[in-house]
């Protein structure tokens, strides 16, 4: 039999003996079912790359180690986004956005009226300083995130959270006034 053959048949039986065992491992340590499968095919990849894949001593040992550096790698490479970067996404659940959400939520007489802005600013000057300068200036003003963190020095993460924070005690306030 030549040597190919050989080792390709070598090759299907360490497969069949643990590839059960290796997904359940993948499976474990990963949520996502389309990764286990890329991983278990990585693995099975690094074993056909290997030079002399009959040399490995521990072949169990070796296939599970493998798996756990390519899940790490994974991990590595996934990077982690800041709170600035979500803020679309935020918007949508109108987290960040008053006034979306008081025109989305409460009827059209109630923002046009006078006692409306009188009772917004009665709320604002209840708002630590931090929060309310931010949330008048983004908000009120529509000066962009990133100018506001470029004048202040302030990193646009801790602006949009101070935001958020005023925006979620304006719309609990509030909240008396939405459309029955």
């Amino acid at each position: 039999m030549p040597k190919d053959t050989k080792s390709s048949n070598a090759i299907s039986h360490w497969i069949n003996a643990h590839e059960v065992a290796l997904q359940r491992f993948i499976r474990s340590k990963t949520p996502d079912p389309a990764q286990v499968e890329d991983i278990l095919q990585d693995v099975w990849t690094k074993l056909l790359e290997h030079p002399a894949p009959e040399s490995i001593r521990h072949l169990r040992n070796w296939l599970f180690t493998v798996a756990r550096n390519l899940m790490l790698d994974r991990r590595r490479k996934q990077k982690a986004l800041c709170f600035s970067q979500l803020a679309p996404e935020v918007a949508t659940n109108l987290d960040l956005y008053f006034n979306a959400w008081a025109s989305a939520e409460l009827p059209s007489d109630v923002l046009e009226s006078q006692e409306f802005w009188d009772a917004l600013q009665a709320e604002l000057a209840r708002l630590p300083p931090a929060q309310r300068e931010v949330f008048v200036q983004h908000e009120l003003e529509a000066i962009p995130m990133k100018e506001l963190s470029l004048r202040s020095g302030i990193p646009i993460n801790t602006l949009l959270s101070r935001k958020r924070y005023a925006v979620l005690h304006l719309r609990k306030r509030f909240e008396q006034l939405k459309r029955k």
